[in-house]
């Protein structure tokens, strides 16, 4: 099934709900409440849906279109038994064992899924941190049973009744505190002191900026939850998601840009969207946003719909950066150059951690994956792929030598300002890979430009144009003290029947995330249209 399977016939236009975004988190509720049994239509403005798992495609490869490694998925995961409600051939993720290798000057470790492996070795290596070494272990396993725990009930207070939100709460409150104690470590330097004192062992975490970032991804290590894009990439799932959603009488309409949400009383009533030039609208009591919150507020709501005390706090909220990805088409197999399945880290060792997450090429952390290694379907036969990842602002070097801002609508009352990608924008992103590619051959991959056949460069500035999020963030809030006692992340807005769902809707990132609340939005809807299928919805979320 290709990404363009849907046409663009004109839909209805009154339906029970309308969704905003054909991510994981559109598509995952669109497809949930068209099974239920409500006329549904998820609108997403790109030709392909799936958001940032939409992928694409050069000279016969096949890219991510960001980096990703699957949570969640495996046989013990929600998502499974989720999509099974919907049908029993849902692509399937394939088991990850070799999760990630931290490459740091002569520091080199991988993270299996048998953690007591790296630890072994590290107290192998330091001896005289033992004691920090166990102690650090055991608080990523303390905070991998925290999470198992809270996984066992995927509901949350949105779809809950009083007596579930008590009981909702409880269980977090239990299991919560363990994730606090992470949290309040926000900076890395003291997280580090707490368990090691060899500048070397520190040395493996010398980019992360919080406990957090250290911590979460040895505690999945441990719960053995990781897992690998299914054949053909994360897109499949998108997809599969959206064939559902037709399937069940629903309808998914790309192309279609959302121009405003209309609001009698303070309450949704429909929408307008453009699609292929013309102007049309929707008229549905729910309306899901599983799109940037910025974006909602900003742009798609009336003046005054939204208080300007909690538009200050939106713009205030921490979220997660945006990135520069390079996606590189190599002539001979990944595995021929020394790449495996996991994602390598490699970092550094001469330069602070500030000046490494300045966004520089020439000091900043990489993450590097090669999904050709697992899924030979990406590629020619006999080649294969790289996928480069850094972290990186938005504003670094005058947002890449674009110029002045342009409107993303076409409206010169929209918020929503584009910079213009110029040839000094082209030449300059050209630039930065030529010199993270310099960087890979010095350390990791020899000879590497001389097996490029395709190279393919984004920046915060495609990821903004493509998703609409804020400075091209990858995801949205970051779960922090300061975006979770504000209450920037919220499944419930302040205008009656619109909700929220994805990265803004609950605390948390990745795909599980987007799927999780989208579930939780699609049983709050399908239960206000009393469709019996939301009780199987519930007891499938209760993992019952």
């Amino acid at each position: 099934m290709s990404n363009n399977a849907f046409s663009n016939t004109p839909p209805s236009a009154i339906y029970d709900a309308a969704i905003i975004g054909g991510g994981f988190a559109g598509l995952t509720c669109g497809a949930l409440l068209a099974r239920s049994g409500c006329k549904v239509i998820v609108l997403e403005k790109e030709p392909r849906l799936g958001g940032l798992c939409a992928g694409f495609d050069r000279e016969g490869y096949k890219f991510e279109s960001a980096i990703h490694w699957l949570n969640q998925f495996g046989t013990d995961g929600f998502i499974p038994p989720l999509f099974r409600l919907l049908g029993n051939d849902f692509p399937t993720a394939t088991h990850k064992t070799r999760i990630k290798r931290y490459v740091c000057g002569d520091t080199d470790y991988l993270v299996t899924n048998n953690p007591l492996e790296l630890k072994d070795k590290l107290i192998q290596d330091f001896p005289e941190d033992t004691k920090g070494i166990i102690r650090f272990f055991d608080d990523t396993k303390k905070l991998a049973a925290a999470y198992k725990a809270i996984t066992h009930n995927m509901c949350t207070s949105l779809s809950c009744s009083i007596f579930e939100k008590i009981k909702h709460h409880i269980l977090y409150s239990r299991h919560g505190l363990t994730f606090l104690r992470a949290l309040l470590y926000n900076n890395a330097e003291k997280a580090l002191n707490r368990y090691f004192t060899h500048p070397r062992l520190r040395r493996i975490f010398s980019t992360e900026e919080t406990l957090m970032e250290m911590m979460i991804p040895i505690a999945w290590a441990w719960l053995d939850d990781y897992q690998n894009p299914p054949p053909g990439g994360s897109r499949e799932y998108a997809l599969w998601l959206a064939e559902k959603t037709a399937q069940y009488g629903g309808t998914v309409l790309p192309r279609a840009t959302v121009d405003s949400i209309l609001l009698s009383k303070n309450k949704v009533c429909g929408l307008t969207y453009t699609n292929g030039g013309t102007k049309k609208t929707i008229h549905a009591p729910f309306i899901v946003a599983a799109c940037d919150v910025n974006q909602l507020y900003s742009r798609l709501l009336p003046p005054g719909a939204i208080s300007p005390r909690f538009i200050r706090s939106l713009n205030q909220a921490e979220i997660y950066t945006s990135a520069v990805t390079i996606s590189i088409g190599l002539d001979c197999p990944s595995e021929s150059l020394g790449m495996n399945e996991e994602f390598i880290h490699l970092a550094r060792e001469d330069v602070s951690r500030n000046q490494q997450n300045s966004g520089d090429p020439h000091v900043c952390p990489m993450v590097i994956n090669a999904y050709s290694a697992v899924d030979k379907t990406l590629c020619p036969e006999g080649c294969g792929t790289l996928l480069i990842f850094i972290a990186v602002n938005h504003g670094f070097h005058n947002s890449f030598n674009s110029d002045t801002p342009e409107s993303a609508d076409g409206r010169s009352d929209s918020p929503t300002q584009l910079r213009k990608r110029s040839k000094n924008y082209r030449e300059y992103k050209q630039q930065y890979a030529d010199i993270i590619i310099e960087r890979l051959e010095k350390t990791l991959i020899p000879n590497l430009r001389g097996h490029i056949k395709v190279i393919d460069v984004a920046t915060p500035l495609t990821y903004e144009r493509y998703t609409w999020n804020k400075d091209g963030s990858m995801m949205g809030a970051k779960p922090v003290l300061k975006n979770i006692l504000s209450g920037v992340i919220h499944s419930k807005s302040k205008v009656k029947n619109l909700l929220l769902t994805g990265h803004w809707a609950d605390v948390g990132g990745g795909v599980p995330i987007a799927i999780k609340t989208a579930a939780n939005t699609a049983l709050y809807i399908a239960r206000r249209m009393k469709k019996p299928f939301a009780e199987e919805l519930k007891r499938t979320l209760l993992r019952k």
